[in-house]
């Protein structure tokens, strides 16, 4: 089952004998794909049915604006569109999508709120949390929803078109970031490693700190580091 099917709680999709041509699952033969493509679409390696005309409710509405024209974020507040004629896209925005609940926008202004969900993400329940940075590409469908059985199991995050395993390995790489970006700018903690950043981040934190420096440095091209990048929160954000 892919992230879409929470978008609305407690959707059941119409079982018309037909399957999704993008997530699969049995649906009705009432939309056709064709409708809901862009011409420029070409992310057929994402679709489980791509011989299926088809398309389920929830993964069209994935490639449509948010229902209602208003998205809620993390912190409460709210967005709203422009115009009635200009709604928001699915796209624009992150997403946490839980069993049951109403989806929940952010943008790069929520980090910490999204930090804050990672690290404590449902338990027993249907679950996906999207990260959107460039807000070109619809991402919704690209990942399947989750579930998982207690706190610290690693799953996955959808960030860009890209998924990175949540798990230890990414909170150390994520902790990195954070004192590299309290030093020399959250806008800079993806720059290729060089001796002026390693002495600023030693003068800061001590000699020991180089071999964290490297081991984040080694991995700088990782889609795991790429997320930390945008997640990095300096001192005064923290």
């Amino acid at each position: 089952m892919r992230a879409t099917h929470l978008l609305v709680p407690n959707h059941i999709e119409p079982d018309g004998g037909e399957h999704c041509c993008i997530c699969g699952c049995p649906t009705s033969a009432a939309l056709k794909g064709r409708d809901y493509f862009g011409d420029t679409f070409r992310d057929y390696r994402e679709m489980q049915n791509r011989l299926s005309p088809y398309i389920c409710s929830m993964c069209a509405l994935s490639l449509k604006d948010v229902p209602g024209g208003v998205v809620t974020y993390l912190d409460g507040t709210t967005k709203t569109p422009r115009s009635e004629k200009r709604g928001l896209g699915w796209r624009f925005f992150s997403w946490v999508l839980e069993e049951g609940k109403a989806p929940i926008g952010a943008t790069k202004a929520h980090c910490k709120e999204l930090r804050d969900v990672m690290a404590h993400p449902p338990v027993e329940k249907k679950f996906a949390i999207i990260i959107a940075d460039s807000g070109q590409k619809q991402l919704i469908y690209r990942l399947d929803a989750q579930v998982i059985p207690s706190g610290g199991t690693p799953y996955l995050v959808q960030f860009e078109t890209e998924q990175v395993l949540i798990n230890a390995e990414f909170w150390k790489l994520l902790g990195i970031a954070d004192r590299i970006a309290s030093v020399v700018g959250k806008m800079r903690v993806l720059e290729p490693a060089n001796y002026l950043f390693l002495q600023k981040c030693m003068d800061a934190y001590g000699e020991s700190f180089a071999e964290d420096y490297l081991y984040f440095a080694q991995r700088e091209e990782t889609a795991t580091a790429r997320l930390c990048g945008f997640l990095a929160l300096a001192d005064k954000e923290s």
